[in-house]
């Protein structure tokens, strides 16, 4: 609470104010005074400080026979702040005020209000899905308690007990976020468990219930190699269409030589159809399109001269609506893409964006980082976050990764580097920006993989790193 007071010191904020003058107004020459009997001009205020929204006050105050006026604001009955105000009518809100009782005064008027304490209130946890398979582990993001005055009353997990699961608060900001380690369970039968949290400010703890489920007889419904009869394969990227047909797009090798490949499965893995695109030729992303089809990028291998990328369409039958070889256009290989607003964004090796119609056709190009090779993209109608690597000789590994925010014109907001990374790729949902690599270490086949979490102006929120006994690390900012 002394913090919070503080920062309101520093720059007004909550609580009961009052505002007062520090002394009459010097008139000058009052008219008529004198000889002649003319009374004497009076500057006077009318004010008004309403709370609002729980915890901002609304002033308001209209001066007379007077231009301007100080006021002095008082917070629990000490002075804090004292500010001129103009005339003939002011009004302003006070934002985000602490709990006590405030007044203001100007001239020889007075007004008061008070801001009130409010009672935390537990958020509601009861949609949270707390299912775990046996001997393994999820982590649970705990909702805040939506409250009036949230500065004076934030809600601080502050301890955990549990039964049939281990279960303690993650290094988080603010402790909201519960890690749950599930034992191995003898049988196929689900076994409940609790736990049991404790809040700062409050004797009741909260309860939540989750099951630990058998997993001996689970695993994957069927696993497919497809034999493309060059002696080594390799599957990189795949789609679905609205209709549930899967497309996979890899690679196939022989003398040193690559193919690159698409096929077609049914819902039990069964190969529907094949097809090899040509020696050198990569497609590295597939997305859906809003037409039971997917659209899908690459690159026709040449050098980098010549280079193309790679713009086309296929439907879950294998068949061609648009032949990416056949409509490929100028550039330097595609890697990944979006379909927003009947367009295709394509991002590509150098650093760039290449922009076409629904028809693949090329309309225009942005560079989003120079000399970087893109691995993430999102696009609306605000800005576009891009994330990829580059090469860094300042880095033990020579390599970085990046996240920036640009607005639609390819103007730079924010960007975030993340030292001896590869290929970072991102997600947006919720508002929030996801972001995911592996890191460089000095120890052989020991790269931790990381998520990061980012809101929307760069700052991370959180960090969880793997290492090679894939036991999460927790960092934050």
């Amino acid at each position: 609470m002394a913090s919070y007071l503080t920062d309101k010191l520093n720059g007004f904020r909550k609580g009961v104010y009052t505002i007062a003058t520090a002394g009459v107004l010097g008139l000058g020459a009052m008219l008529g005074c004198g000889d002649n009997g003319v009374e004497p001009v009076v500057p006077s205020v009318s004010q008004s400080a309403q709370l609002i929204n729980g915890d901002d006050i609304r002033y308001t105050a209209s001066l007379k026979n007077v231009d301007s006026a100080p006021r002095k604001t008082l917070y629990n009955g000490s002075l804090f702040e004292t500010k001129t105000i103009t005339g003939p009518n002011y009004s302003e809100t006070l934002e985000d005020n602490l709990e006590g009782d405030y007044e203001f005064v100007v001239l020889d008027d007075t007004v008061r209000t008070n801001v009130p304490g409010y009672e935390s209130e537990a958020p509601d946890l009861s949609g949270l899905n707390l299912d775990v398979n046996e001997r393994d582990s999820i982590i649970v993001y705990l909702k805040r308690a939506t409250d009036k005055n949230t500065r004076d009353n934030p809600v601080r997990y502050t301890g955990v007990t549990s039964s049939g699961v281990e279960a303690s608060l993650g290094a988080f900001p603010n402790d909201t976020v519960l890690k749950i380690k599930a034992p191995e369970i003898s049988g196929p039968d689900p076994v409940p468990y609790s736990i049991e949290l404790t809040r700062e400010g409050s004797p009741e703890k909260i309860t939540l219930e989750g099951r630990v489920l058998d997993v001996s007889e689970s695993g994957p419904m069927w696993v497919r190699n497809v034999d493309f009869g060059r002696g080594q394969e390799g599957a990189q990227e795949i789609g679905i269409t609205s209709s549930d047909q899967t497309v996979f797009a890899g690679f196939s090798i022989s003398g040193g030589a690559s193919y690159g490949v698409l096929g077609g499965l049914d819902s039990n893995g069964n190969v529907k159809w094949t097809r090899e695109l040509g020696q050198g030729v990569g497609i590295l992303d597939i997305i859906s399109s809003n037409r039971n089809s997917l659209f899908v990028t690459g690159s026709d291998g040449g050098p980098p001269a010549t280079r193309n990328t790679l713009c086309g369409e296929i439907d879950g039958e294998g068949t061609f609506i648009i032949d990416p070889i056949l409509n490929k256009f100028k550039g330097t290989g595609g890697s990944v893409m979006q379909y927003f607003n009947n367009r295709i964004y394509i991002g590509e090796d150098k650093g760039y964006m290449a922009i076409a119609d629904p028809n693949c056709s090329f309309l225009e190009r942005l560079t989003l980082r120079e000399n970087s090779r893109i691995s993430g993209l999102s696009v609306n109608q605000d800005y576009i976050l891009a994330s990829g690597d580059f090469k860094d000789t300042g880095g033990a590994w020579d390599v970085a990764s990046f996240v920036r925010k640009l607005d639609r014109d390819g103007n730079l907001l924010w960007e975030r580097i993340y030292d001896d990374a590869l290929q970072l790729r991102l997600v947006e949902q919720d508002g929030m920006i996801y972001v995911g690599s592996v890191q460089l270490t000095s120890y052989p086949n020991s790269w931790p993989m990381f998520i990061s979490q980012l809101d929307q102006n760069g700052i991370e929120q959180w960090k969880v790193s793997w290492d090679g006994d894939l036991e999460p690390i927790y960092t934050h900012e």
